[in-house]
């Protein structure tokens, strides 16, 4: 009964640690399933409306710019493969349009944050591939005004017809002079291109975390980072090579890790 006692603690203690280390915030309709389409009563299987999104439209009459549609069937040539749940998000390729959320959390100070958001194609209307390429701009944001200060751009030639990539944003840890230090949390998806083309979204997530990828400490993320998570590789830890606070080191740390020495090149 003892040992079973320890193990239940020390379970209940790596739990608490990883959970102090990453946390999913939350964000609103992150699957674009709201509102809920019926296929029955709407044969179009779309809605110009995105439930707890901020819609930036550009067409503000007909409202044809952003909103959500049902997935099709699987046999059908435009379903996409791995969406989450049965509904995605649309968004017109020209520039000005776009989806903003402000997350009830505040930047905090000695966190680092991650955006994910999955892209593909739309399979009628893709966004152009070749010049003038269109982009899809992953950001956050703060205040009222909604102006980006990290951003990431997404080409059209990254995106894959039918299947969903998944993009990332990285912002490093928040300095206590940064100016969104303590303000809320924004995110936003906008288009930056031409109109004629669609961009597909859906699940998107937002993550805190207290470790970094600066394994070593040594203000840049490198080979030796690397280092110290290989030789953690596949093990059920509470240390901070598990970046992403699943209690396992794997595939998520490394791309998390990657991604940032990437950025430092």
């Amino acid at each position: 009964m003892k040992v079973l006692r320890q193990t239940v603690l020390l379970g209940a203690l790596a739990a608490a640690a990883v959970s102090a280390r990453a946390a999913s915030l939350p964000v609103a309709n992150f699957s674009f399933e709201e509102p809920p389409i019926d296929p029955i009563e709407n044969p179009f299987l779309a809605v110009p409306v995105a439930i707890s999104w901020i819609e930036v439209d550009l067409d503000s009459y007909y409202s044809t710019n952003t909103g959500v549609f049902r997935n099709t069937e699987p046999n059908s040539f435009d379903h996409i493969v791995n969406a989450h749940g049965a509904q995605l998000a649309f968004l017109n390729t020209m520039s000005g349009n776009g989806f903003l959320q402000q997350i009830p959390s505040p930047f905090q100070v000695g966190r680092s944050y991650l955006l994910l958001v999955d892209v593909c194609p739309s399979t009628w209307y893709p966004p152009r591939a070749e010049e003038p390429v269109d982009y899809l701009s992953i950001s956050f944001y703060t205040g009222a005004d909604a102006n980006d200060f990290i951003t990431t751009l997404v080409p059209g030639s990254e995106i894959i017809p039918n299947y969903l990539r998944t993009f990332r944003l990285y912002l490093p840890t928040v300095q206590p002079t940064d100016p969104w230090a303590g303000k809320d949390i924004g995110i936003a998806l906008r288009a930056v291109g031409e109109a004629g083309g669609y961009w597909d979204l859906d699940n998107v997530r937002v993550f805190e975390y207290v470790s970094s990828p600066d394994l070593t400490g040594d203000g840049i993320v490198n080979l030796a980072d690397f280092a110290v998570l290989s030789s953690e590789w596949f093990q059920e830890t509470a240390l901070e090579s598990d970046l992403t606070g699943d209690g396992f080191v794997d595939l998520e740390d490394l791309i998390f890790l990657t991604d940032m020495w990437l950025e430092m090149l």
